[in-house]
């Protein structure tokens, strides 16, 4: 389960990319708002990796939620975009995280520190305000030889 459930709710919440901007090549309607042709609509990751439609609970980080059979909208997780503008790396960075995961893993632990919350700082790519603070120890079975 590791490695189909951690990379992929890392990258929901929060997303990298805070928006993608489309232009409409023909006239159509959104929710009964009429869309001409040659306008511009942004798509927000935010508002989609964090409706309660498809993700229950979307605040919380659960993992699981990945490996779980569901009938979810192809479009509600999209954090490497959609459609033929998906970027070509989706992949590719999809298996270098699982494995670079795996390898860091082997070798040290990492905790939480205690109590402590950044909030987002939106920009090009979202992250915490102050930077992830965590602790960071050699595995036990490294421990153990030093």
């Amino acid at each position: 389960m590791l490695e189909v459930a951690c990379p992929s709710p890392t990258s929901r919440v929060p997303e990298a990319s805070p928006s993608s901007a489309r232009e409409t090549v023909v006239d159509d309607e959104i929710r009964g708002v009429p869309v001409p042709a040659g306008s511009i609509v942004a798509v927000l990751p935010y508002v989609v990796h964090h409706h309660p439609d498809h993700w229950p609970e979307p605040t919380r980080f659960r993992p699981e939620r990945f490996a779980e059979a569901t009938e979810r909208h192809p479009a509600a997780w999209m954090p490497f975009g959609i459609g033929p503008r998906q970027c070509i790396g989706l992949h590719f960075a999809l298996l270098e995280g699982q494995l670079a995961l795996a390898m860091i893993l082997q070798r040290y632990e990492f905790s939480a520190v205690p109590r402590r919350r950044e909030p987002l700082r939106l920009a090009v790519v979202m992250r915490p305000h102050g930077g992830v603070q965590v602790r960071v120890s050699l595995a036990p079975a490294l421990r153990a030889r030093c």
